[in-house]
């Protein structure tokens, strides 16, 4: 029996939870509270999050990767 290598996409159920647990991550930490807010439901670029956050390039990159 074969069985395949490739990842799936989540079901509509693990989606939801997954993002459920981005979430709880995110509001751990007051910088990425702030970040958050800062995004928004429209978004921004990361220049526009660089400069209205005030964080450097080296932080930014530590909080995405540690979510």
């Amino acid at each position: 029996m074969l069985i395949s290598k490739t990842k799936k996409e989540p079901t509509e159920g693990e989606a939801v939870k997954l993002e459920h647990m981005m979430m709880e991550k995110i509001s751990v930490s007051p910088e990425r509270r702030k970040l958050l807010r800062i995004v928004g439901i429209f978004g921004k670029t990361e220049e526009q999050l660089k400069e209205e956050s005030g964080l450097n390039d080296f932080f930014l990159s530590f909080i995405w990767i540690s979510c």
